[in-house]
């Protein structure tokens, strides 16, 4: 509808509103534009709801903004508080003790100075001996808070004070999390975690949620506050020892006697713990030669131009399609994104053997002159679920290699029924510790619902097995092994029948020699 103009004053009255509206689209657009910086995103409703309870959301403790509302996660935010005064008030009194060597009663003295203490209202009151180390969190905290909202998928309805505030007391949290069992002089007297391992467990799987996390800079801006340079190792190696030492090293084997330093992905470039991990346990790339470096190398730098990485973007985007019906009935429809069961492929001679537990359990192997699968060793526990989906999550939010996803995919085609897990188990591959086989095939036929397949990595070795399983003549070997040499007394039959069939043929040629020789 046209607004009613009388006059220049109606037409000044219509450009007013028309500006007012411009200025609230401008104002709406820069708050939603998107950033190139986002790595922590909301994981869409519909994969919510396909498992129950929902395996991305916390169940033990909020971390960052997402389910900061959950009431459900309010009685662990005094756990969270209880660590973050126990790390500022050591730190506190070292600097103190540094600074100003005390006797014993001095320094019985100066702990009252400097802890958290009750006034008479019950609130917490900060003291100034380590009130300067919370403000110095604040002020590096505060610098960055701009750069710390572009980390999230959505705006973070908070103001700056609660933004920030959210920030250091989460990030102490994960920081004292990390050093629990890594440096014992912050042990914290009266932990409501010792001897809760159920507890400890449930927040230990919280901190590698992808919607429960906080930036990684975040987190080593806090540690250099709060630790000194000499009690204190690199942040990723903490990351790093946490991660091969609690039960999540049960669940994905990820390379734990690999020093951080000699690792072949860089670690320091993670954007959050649910990041690092993913990098953690991605296997050395499949290049060998010089040549094949030097041409990585080329294709990286060419990466960097604008033309070519919006193009590379967009054919990566148009290439990912999910898996269809018609493709899983019909394997030339794309044969690098099919294979068969474990169960078929064991039909057709393809051996399946248990790979190295030292490595990282995604080094799968494939030689096409024995035919042998190799795939590393693999624990089920009722974890792993959400915490592939997760990794998966992750990779499907912002790209990458998609080598967790490629797994699944692949673990999901040799996965059909419970014969396949059967199989698998007996050779070692999979600890079921779910219970029945049938759980385990129907969680790796549930994990790659609506996910987008990508990553040429494992592309290879499908097409390898594809072909080895087409051929006729392994298909007969692979049938006279399991029908006539299955067991010893099978074995024995067998060389009998051949035997006596050779004296057969061998009398028969004696007589038809005998009677031509009578008859000449």
């Amino acid at each position: 509808m046209q607004p009613k103009k009388i006059g220049d004053g109606g037409a000044s009255i219509s450009i007013r509103i028309e500006n007012l509206i411009a200025s609230s689209i401008m104002e709406k657009l820069e708050i939603c534009a998107p950033s190139v910086r986002c790595s922590i995103h909301r994981v869409p409703e519909r994969f919510h709801i396909m498992r129950k309870p929902s395996a991305y959301k916390p169940e033990a403790v909020s971390i960052g903004p997402y389910h900061r509302a959950n009431q459900s996660l309010k009685a662990t935010e005094d756990l969270k508080l209880l660590y973050a005064h126990k790390l500022l008030t050591i730190r506190a009194g070292r600097e103190s003790s540094e600074l100003y060597p005390q006797t014993v009663e001095e320094e019985e003295e100066e702990e009252e100075i400097r802890t958290i203490k009750l006034d008479s209202s019950e609130t917490l009151v900060a003291t100034q001996a380590w009130f300067a180390i919370v403000e110095k969190c604040a002020s590096s905290v505060r610098e960055m808070e701009t750069e710390t909202r572009k980390c999230y998928s959505e705006p973070v309805g908070l103001d700056s004070k609660e933004f920030v505030e959210m920030m250091i007391i989460d990030g102490l949290f994960i920081i004292k999390m990390l050093i629990r069992s890594t440096l014992r002089s912050y042990d914290i007297a009266d932990d409501p975690l010792d001897g809760n391992d159920w507890l400890v467990m449930m927040v230990q799987q919280d901190m590698f949620l992808l919607e429960n996390q906080i930036p990684l800079f975040v987190l080593q801006c806090l540690a250099n506050i709060v630790f000194s340079a000499d009690e204190f190792m690199s942040l990723n190696k903490v990351i790093h020892t946490f991660i091969t030492t609690i039960n999540l090293q049960l669940i994905l084997p990820t390379n734990r006697y690999i020093p951080l330093e000699e690792h072949p992905n860089p670690c320091e470039h993670a954007k959050h713990l649910l990041d690092f991990l993913i990098i953690l346990i991605q296997p050395p790339p499949h290049i060998d030669s010089a040549s094949s470096r030097k041409t990585v190398q080329v294709l990286t730098k060419l990466k960097t131009n604008t033309v070519v990485k919006f193009t590379i973007s967009l054919y990566s985007k148009l290439k990912r399609t999910c898996i269809t019906d018609e493709e899983r009935e019909n394997p030339s429809v794309t044969s690098s994104h099919f294979l068969p069961s474990a169960t078929e492929l064991s039909l057709a001679g393809v051996g399946f053997k248990k790979g190295s537990a030292q490595g990282s359990f995604l080094d799968i192997k494939f030689s096409r002159r024995t035919g042998i699968l190799e795939i590393p060793p693999l624990c089920i526990y009722d974890e792993t679920d959400p915490l592939l989906r997760n990794l998966i999550a992750c990779e499907q939010s912002y790209g990458g290699g998609y080598h967790i996803t490629s797994y699944v995919s692949m673990m999901d085609f040799l996965i059909n029924s419970a014969d396949d897990v059967k199989l698998l188990r007996k050779q070692g591959i999979i600890s079921n510790y779910l219970g029945c086989d049938e759980d385990v095939s129907d969680m790796f036929n549930k994990l790659c619902v609506g996910i987008i397949l990508g990553g040429p990595y494992y592309s290879k070795y499908i097409n390898d097995i594809n072909e080895f399983y087409k051929k006729r003549r392994n298909i007969w070997k692979a049938t006279l092994k399991r029908e006539y040499f299955k067991s010893p007394w099978a074995i024995v039959s067998v060389l009998a029948a051949i035997l006596l069939i050779a004296l057969t043929i061998i009398s028969t040629v004696f007589g038809i020699l005998s009677f031509v020789i009578h008859k000449s």
